[in-house]
């Protein structure tokens, strides 16, 4: 019924509007393009007052341009002959501002479908549009460079007709694009809006035709771009005052239905409160894990629906929501709380929660996400079982190791005793050294709580007091000065580490102080920031004999020292002179995994 009275009332206003031709063409002629420039008035008024309701500036970017086509149909209402406005002028100007006017239409409306999703600024527009109605002003009345359309006595110019084919298919166009970016357009809005389209082409190709200012082709497009300017109220007006939630919240209902669809799809649970602590909202997760569906839990308080306990104790806890209202702020809750179920199962749950703010930034309710951890705590626990074994079994390995080395060095001893040979029996010393040397580096690891890392420092200081014990009385007058930070090593640093510093001590004991009673030797050992580890072993002996090439040397502890610097991929500093005691150095790198100690 409505349709059938909206359909009546546009046919009596075009009656109406014919009507007046027939009494006065130029009374006609005005009333057509009043009624164009109120539409067009209208759209920007529509526009301006929506604004901030629109995600995009389709709209708003229509609403001023309108506001400008409109202006110049003013002009060329003003200035249309019979007017006397502008006393003669004649029908060229009034043709010219029509071009100019609806090049500027078609054009934006081609324009328009890309301000669906883009933001502008209005002022900008304003200015470009301001400025294109005084330059199209300007260069018809003053400049007069505007291309002729009208010369009386022989009609239309060539110029006006191509301008008017030119506008028909920038129109198509503009109806195309819309057309594919239709996705975009609420329907009601698109079909107006490609109606007004097409009747304004056909209004453009019966301006094509009319020899005479006053003749019924100018008279049949005139009504067409009434038809065409109704259309656009129909578009944008009527819709965007009768329907504005289609028009003007379409973005928005695609917004809240694409945040309902992921709430109702994501694997967390959520809950929705007002300000007052009344639940408004559970996805399927939720429902599913409290037992309440978000009809039945609509309106209760949130401990009713969410009620939580400690998994350990089995005493209640507060739940976050009601905290977090209080509070104002966000809370992530830690340790192990259990969501009772409607059905009273006890559930372990990780959440967190965040108040709901409006466009005050005041809290408007809150909303809650948690999920279950029920697999997620027996696959910790697992893991603490099985690292307690694996540790176990680790520290059972160590301790092996440890104990079969020494059996290799008890029988190496019992092996040495036998020995007739002094420096055969000197000879398994040393051996027995280097196996002990590896063999408290698995002794440290077992008493450690690091399985992985040998804290060097402690181990260093547990070998040098074990290696200066095994010099007897003649060690009894050298002093071990020790300047130890506390480094850790992996395993396959430590044993090569411990060697090299068992071959330089050893030697140092052995060869540096001979014919002497005392002396000193010293022992540093430093981390630097980047992981860099320093050993250094200095004595102030006797010193090695000039031109001594401790690389090429025949001594088996020298060459073991080379052999294992390569294995740490170390730099070596090596200094000695006769009289001058010996200093080795040595440097490398920790690798990764490992354990920085304090520098």
């Amino acid at each position: 019924m409505q349709r059938t009275i909206s359909v009546a009332t546009a046919i009596l206003l075009m009656a109406g509007i014919y009507a007046t031709s027939l009494y006065n063409y130029l009374l006609f002629h005005s009333v057509a393009e009043a009624f164009s420039v109120v539409i067009a008035s209208g759209i920007f008024m529509v526009a301006w007052n929506t604004r901030r309701f629109a995600s995009g500036h389709f709209l708003l970017f229509l609403g001023i341009a309108y506001l400008f086509v409109g202006f110049l149909d003013f002009v060329h209402t003003l200035a249309y002959t019979g007017m006397n406005v502008f006393p003669g002028i004649g029908p060229n100007p009034p043709t010219q501002l029509w071009i100019a006017a609806r090049y500027m239409e078609s054009l934006t409306l081609l324009a328009a479908p890309l301000m669906l999703r883009r933001g502008i600024r209005p002022a900008y527009y304003f200015l470009f549009y301001a400025a294109a109605s005084a330059l199209a002003i300007l260069s018809i009345f003053v400049w007069r460079v505007f291309p002729d359309c009208f010369i009386p006595g022989a009609g239309l110019t060539r110029f006006k007709i191509v301008s008017e084919y030119v506008i028909v298919g920038i129109l198509a166009a503009a109806g195309a694009f819309m057309w594919h970016r239709r996705e975009h357009f609420e329907k009601g809005l698109l079909a107006w809006t490609l109606s007004s389209i097409a009747v304004t082409i056909l209004s453009e190709l019966a301006f094509t035709a009319y020899a005479s200012v006053y003749g019924f082709a100018n008279l049949l497009g005139h009504i067409l771009k009434i038809l065409s300017f109704y259309l656009i109220y129909k578009a944008v007006i009527e819709t965007g005052l009768a329907r504005p939630y289609d028009l003007l919240f379409r973005d928005l209902h695609r917004q809240r239905e694409r945040f309902r669809v992921t709430l109702t799809s994501i694997g967390d649970a959520v809950i929705a409160t007002d300000a007052e602590g009344g639940v408004t909202f559970l996805n399927p997760a939720a429902e599913s894990l409290t037992g309440w569906t978000s009809g039945e839990a609509a309106g209760r308080a949130v401990p009713e629906v969410f009620r939580i306990v400690d998994g350990r104790t089995g005493e209640p806890m507060e739940d976050p929501l009601t905290r977090v209202l209080r509070e104002r702020r966000p809370v992530a809750l830690s340790g192990r709380a259990a969501l009772i179920t409607r059905e009273g199962r006890s559930v372990p749950i990780d959440k967190r929660a965040a108040p709901i703010l409006d466009g005050e930034g005041n809290v408007a309710g809150a909303v809650l996400v948690f999920h279950d951890v029920t697999e997620k705590r027996r696959a910790e626990e697992a893991l603490k079982v099985s690292l307690a074994e694996k540790e176990v079994l680790l520290k059972e390995i160590h301790h092996r190791v440890k104990n079969n080395l020494q059996m290799v060095s008890s029988l190496l001893n019992l092996q040495a005793q036998q020995a007739k040979d002094p420096s055969v029996g000197d000879i398994f010393q040393e051996v027995i050294q280097r196996i002990q040397s590896m063999a408290m580096v698995h002794e440290t690891l077992y008493q450690a709580p690091d399985l992985a890392h040998v804290e060097f420092a402690g181990y260093a200081r547990t070998l040098l007091e074990l290696l200066w014990r095994t010099q007897g009385p003649k060690g009894g007058g050298i002093r071990i000065d020790t300047d130890l930070k506390p480094v850790h090593l992996q395993v396959k640093e430590a044993v090569p580490c411990g060697l090299i510093l068992n071959e330089l001590f050893s030697n140092a004991m052995k060869h540096a102080f001979r014919g002497r009673s005392a002396g000193a030797v010293s022992v540093s050992l430093r981390e630097d920031a980047d992981g860099t580890v320093s050993l250094c072993v200095r004595d102030d002996g006797a010193g090695l004999p000039p031109g001594t090439d401790w690389e090429n040397s025949n001594s088996l502890g020298l060459r073991l020292v080379k052999l294992l610097t390569r294995q740490l991929r170390a730099e070596v500093e090596f200094r000695s002179g006769e009289g001058e005691g010996t200093l080795c150095t040595i440097r490398f790198k920790k690798r990764k995994g490992a354990v920085h100690g304090a520098a």
